[in-house]
């Protein structure tokens, strides 16, 4: 989930360059993010 919404399995997100999002799960997944430019991490990423 993002503030975008829920996105099931094997869902594929591409957001804007320069954009600010968070990501989470309520039971836990595994997620890819392949990221085209250094990004600084806000906040606390427990």
């Amino acid at each position: 989930s993002d503030e975008n919404g829920d996105y099931p399995a094997g869902s594929v997100i591409l957001n804007p360059v320069g954009t600010e999002h968070s990501v989470w799960t309520k039971d836990g997944c595994v997620v890819l993010i392949q990221w085209d430019l250094p990004v600084t991490i806000l906040g606390d990423t427990r």
